[in-house]
């Protein structure tokens, strides 16, 4: 995430750059068009890797839900445990992600 915010910031203030500046000034600081096309390389790169971060993280949440329930069906501890906890609404909602991932 750390180096997804550093792209981003990168690529605004090589937006920052070329706009709201006046023709003699961007006529004098020309920003190449390889800085355009590594930006955007690494914007690209970084969707990815969160793309793939956000699908491992609500793989793990649906799993952790569907072992949640397979041990609250063997024990009435954790049932007695997740209803004090106010943790059926939740859980009910991680079921649901599961059943539709």
């Amino acid at each position: 995430m750390d180096d997804t915010e550093q792209v981003l910031s990168k690529a605004l203030a090589l937006v920052d750059k070329c706009r709201n500046r006046s023709f003699v000034h961007r006529l004098f600081s020309i920003t190449p068009t390889a800085a355009f096309a590594k930006i955007s390389t690494h914007i690209d790169n970084n969707i990815s890797d969160v793309s793939w971060l956000l699908r491992v993280y609500t793989l793990a949440r649906s799993g952790a839900a569907v072992a949640l329930v397979s041990l609250a069906q063997d024990n009435q501890h954790f049932i007695k445990l997740i209803i004090e906890e106010d943790g059926v609404v939740p859980l009910l909602c991680l079921l649901k992600e599961a059943g539709q991932g």
